[in-house]
């Protein structure tokens, strides 16, 4: 059903296993920080995570060797976000402190340096929903918007992002609080979308799809999936939107549809290392058999 649309280029494949051969090498440390950060973009784009995870942890490194506390910042958030990514919450939650007390260092030497500290707590967040610490990660979410009212114009791409986790926080937890967190979701997509940013608005899209199937409303779930069909740009998120479509067509009876997409879905985890997503997908693909045997 869904083709793979995204054939990397040689120019880009090349690029890709040059810097893992650097980072592997021991050699990323002979690499400009600016440099760094944009391979690991690159990177990250490609899907190499590992080898993301590889290069910026070296960059930590390197940056502390020179003394550059803003580039370990930003380096050690990238580590914390592709640790995450890999399901190494452990690894990224003390990334995520590390983080946390760098961007604390920093603030206190320039009070207007709050961007960093917000991110290092909406990843804190992110991490503790993971591991199911709910109210953790929906405190350290709170934390995260109140600097965000406090420091930032309404409208800001990083309160989209802070709200985003807050309300996966709050639907994600045990008890979930499904109407607050739909209403920080929407909130989330009105400024993703105003800003053109596809990537965070299907992310959003896939949030809320869940929420509606939570509620017991199938019909709504479809309908705000297939107003985002088009936007994946990337093959995580089309894993992503590949998994929950699967869910929607599973819950309105469509068994055959949702098989064969969770299986798509599954082959993209596999290609991935997206560990955590494999486990959900193979979850599902464990209700959908049940459902055809019954």
């Amino acid at each position: 059903m869904f083709r793979n649309r995204f054939t990397r280029p040689l120019l880009t494949r090349l690029l890709a296993w040059l810097v893992m051969l650097i980072a592997l090498s021991g050699f990323a440390a002979t690499l400009e920080l600016d440099a760094l950060l944009q391979l690991s973009e690159q990177l990250k784009h490609d899907g190499r995570w590992k080898d993301n995870l590889v290069l910026v942890r070296e960059g930590v490194l390197q940056a502390q060797d020179v003394g550059d506390q803003e580039k370990e910042l930003v380096l050690t958030l990238q580590a914390v976000s592709t640790a995450f990514y890999l399901g190494d919450y452990d690894l990224a939650g003390q990334l995520a402190e590390s983080a946390n007390r760098l961007a604390g260092q920093l603030k206190s030497k320039d009070p207007g340096k709050t961007r960093s500290e917000i991110e290092s707590l909406y990843l804190l967040s992110a991490v503790a929903r993971a591991r199911h610490h709910d109210g953790e990660a929906v405190a350290r979410g709170e934390q995260a918007l109140a600097l965000c009212r406090e420091a930032l114009k309404p409208g800001d791409m990083l309160e989209a992002k802070v709200r985003f986790n807050l309300g996966a926080a709050l639907t994600d937890a045990e008890t979930p609080d499904l109407v607050r967190g739909i209403s920080q979701l929407e909130q989330a997509q009105a400024i993703f979308v105003s800003n053109n940013n596809s990537s965070d608005t299907l992310r959003v899209a896939l949030r809320l799809a869940r929420a509606n199937l939570m509620l017991e409303q199938p019909d709504k779930a479809e309908a705000i999936l297939l107003k985002v069909k088009n936007l994946p740009e990337s093959l995580r998120n089309l894993m992503l939107y590949q998994y929950q479509w699967a869910k929607v067509c599973l819950a309105r009876g469509r068994i055959k549809e949702a098989g064969t997409v969770a299986a798509e879905a599954e082959q993209l985890a596999i290609k991935l290392n997206a560990s955590k997503d494999l486990e959900r997908i193979k979850t599902l693909q464990q209700q959908l058999a049940a459902s055809v045997d019954a």
